[in-house]
């Protein structure tokens, strides 16, 4: 699969025309504030009574430490048009944390429990009676996230989680994985090793060649709303603490992207520099952060 980069795009012709497409604006790929770098489930799809474990990954700036996270369960929503709002706000329940940024929910039983609650309080007659397993299948149930830092940041996110009453899937969706990262033409840095990894220091105005490469084979083959089969489509989201991408994020299974040590301020020593991959189906995988010192 060739490389394929999705540029960012100015907002209207007026602005074009007066400042072309300089980042005169915060670029959404800086990362200066509490940020949910991606929220995510294993597995991607449950199966009757299964239990999900449940990661959000967080970056929080050095000095604003995430203080407070919140988890709440779904078991039906009004869809993406409603912003994923709860259809049944007597069946959203709280989840317990079991450590910084990880929980774990059991959708099948918890939706169970929902219906047993509505049909004793009288709040079930639009069901009347049904149980879970004349619902749609795949049954969409969702999860929220709110995270908050100390100086009262807060940051919200969406979960979609499938939950199959029957028999499941014959294959199962998978996370996408990193084969590696490349940076200025040099061999693959593997995932496991680009937490901590360091690149040589540079002065103001430096730039970094970047090639991400996707491992093909973490990527499943699925059937589309028109029955047609297809193989996922990786699409690659970058952020740094500092400086500037010249894309915020490309589509394929190598993608290439240049870092440049611009707009940088007194004390800032280093950049972090993080990746996050999805499949658009539910499947993501965070590396990072590799380092690069900043030279006065």
């Amino acid at each position: 699969m060739g490389v394929r980069n999705l540029s960012v795009m100015c907002l209207g012709v007026a602005m074009v025309a007066a400042a072309g497409c300089g980042q005169d604006f915060e670029p959404r790929t800086l990362l200066n504030k509490l940020t949910v770098l991606a929220l995510f489930s294993e597995p991607i799809e449950a199966v009757g009574d299964e239990e999900v474990r449940l990661t959000a990954r967080i970056f929080a700036p050095p000095g604003d430490e995430l203080v407070e996270e919140e988890w709440r369960f779904c078991p039906l929503t009004a869809g993406a048009q409603a912003g994923y709002r709860c259809l049944l706000p007597a069946c959203e329940q709280a989840l317990e944390s079991e450590a910084a940024g990880r929980a774990r929910v059991n959708p099948w039983q918890l939706g169970q429990a929902c219906l047993a609650v509505l049909a004793a309080g009288g709040g079930a007659q639009d069901l009347e009676g049904a149980a879970l397993g004349e619902l749609p299948e795949p049954l969409e149930t969702v999860v929220f996230y709110r995270a908050r830092s100390a100086s009262g940041e807060e940051r919200e996110a969406v979960l979609r989680l499938p939950l199959y009453l029957g028999e499941g899937p014959r294959e199962r969706n998978r996370h996408p994985e990193f084969l590696g990262v490349a940076f200025d033409g040099g061999d693959l840095v593997a995932p496991a090793e680009l937490a901590g990894h360091v690149l040589p220091a540079m002065a103001g105005r430096g730039e970094v060649e970047i090639l991400i490469v996707i491992d093909e084979e973490s990527l499943d083959e699925y059937r589309d709303e028109a029955d047609r089969l297809r193989v996922e489509e990786p699409v690659v989201s970058f952020y740094a603490t500092v400086g500037r991408f010249e894309w915020e994020r490309g589509a394929g299974t190598e993608i290439e992207n240049r870092w440049k040590a611009r707009r940088l301020e007194e004390g800032d020593e280093e950049a972090e520099l993080y990746f996050v991959v999805r499949d658009l189906r539910g499947g993501q995988a965070v590396v990072g952060p590799t380092r690069i010192p900043l030279e006065p």
